[in-house]
């Protein structure tokens, strides 16, 4: 194995640890657990495309922009 770079080192320190911390603070059931996907829809109209995500329960779901640049 050859040198790594200090950004390296510490990505995988920090993978290190959240792996760690996963077996020593389980998700607790119900808790972080995420909605299953139940089906995909994708359609066109015209010069839009919708992508359809089906779950089995409710989501918090937020829209927003990103500049820098300017994205929409």
């Amino acid at each position: 194995m050859g040198k790594k770079k200090p950004g390296e080192q510490t990505l995988l320190i920090r993978c290190l640890l959240a792996v760690l911390a996963l077996f020593l603070f389980p998700p607790v059931d119900g808790l972080l657990a995420a909605p299953d996907v139940t089906g995909l829809r994708l359609g066109e109209n015209g010069d839009r495309t919708r992508f359809v995500v089906d779950v089995d329960s409710d989501i918090q779901a937020e829209v927003f922009t990103l500049s820098d640049p300017y994205r929409w």
